[in-house]
């Protein structure tokens, strides 16, 4: 559009960094992926992989649970969620075992 219309050192640069800067075409632009996909699937299963935090420590109600451990499943994104009385390691490896 300005290409034909308008010049001067630099525009292209100038236009470069709007377009980078807009919040509306930033929303629609399909970046490249960072990876290169080589046909072959590295899914492994459901609740094969897990990210898990603690959030707390909070005010107590009952049971004496001042931290929520929150555990997101990999493949699909499912959140799991427990109250504990603690962050130790032994907590964080029991509470997901009550699902299997």
């Amino acid at each position: 559009m300005f290409k034909n219309k308008i010049w001067r050192p630099k525009i292209r640069l100038e236009i470069q960094n709007y377009v980078n800067s807009c919040l509306e075409c930033q929303k629609f632009h399909l970046g490249k992926p960072t990876y290169k996909f080589n046909g072959k699937s590295e899914i492994i299963g459901f609740l094969k992989e897990c990210q898990m935090d603690y959030l707390g420590p909070l005010p107590t109600r009952t049971g004496n649970n001042k931290y929520i451990l929150v555990t997101v499943e990999i493949l699909t994104g499912f959140p799991m969620a427990w109250a504990t009385p603690d962050t130790t390691a032994q907590t964080t490896v029991s509470k997901p075992k009550e699902l299997i």
